[in-house]
């Protein structure tokens, strides 16, 4: 505990000396919050930074695990549906995801999942992420399709021709489809054409 004492002097230190040091108060709020587990100190220290570093990713990020980590899901909820509302692009919908997901409100989690298909500058990763969905919740036919829909507006990516194997692998398995196993046979095929 020495040289977590020692760590969050030397931050608030740093903090008090820059005014604009966003970075320190969030680093001193994880600190703080994970050793002396003092939420109201570290929440003080996040709107600090929040008022340095107007809709930062981190700050609400920390701030949500923060709040879901004293149970406050209500106010975690809170805070990521302004985040949503306020910037609307992916890694917002992507936050929100994962904290629904994770308390198990599958419905509103699966429908930011497919949000963040409309982020094309985003490539292929939304595809992923919900197929990722699907597959960590029992749902493999679904992250399947997820993938084939990725494959079709990305015919040649890679990593979704990888992914798709593995899962057509994984429920070949599941309900020894022999056809599913076939698939993913030729798919690993046509990856190993492709390699050098």
């Amino acid at each position: 505990t020495g040289d977590f004492s020692e760590a969050i002097e030397e931050l608030k230190l740093r903090a008090s000396n820059d005014e604009r040091d966003a970075d320190s108060r969030v680093r001193l709020a994880r600190l703080i919050y994970g050793q002396a587990k003092d939420a109201e100190q570290a929440l003080r220290y996040l709107d600090e930074a929040e008022a340095i570093a107007p809709g930062s990713l981190v700050v609400t990020g920390v701030r949500a695990s923060i709040l879901r980590a004293e149970g406050r899901t209500e106010d975690v909820r809170r805070t990521l549906d302004g985040y949503v509302a306020d910037h609307n692009d992916f890694n917002a919908y992507l936050l929100r995801a994962s904290f629904l997901n994770r308390e198990g409100d599958l419905q509103n989690a699966e429908a930011d999942y497919k949000k963040l298909l409309s982020f094309a500058e985003k490539g292929t990763t939304g595809y992923e992420l919900l197929s990722v969905f699907y597959a960590a919740n029992d749902r493999i036919d679904q992250a399947v399709a997820a993938v084939e829909d990725g494959l079709l507006a990305y015919p040649q990516n890679a990593g979704l021709q990888r992914r798709l194997m593995t899962l057509l692998f994984s429920r070949g398995r599941l309900a020894d489809r022999q056809q599913d196993r076939q698939r993913a046979m030729e798919i690993l095929e046509t990856l190993e054409q492709q390699s050098p």
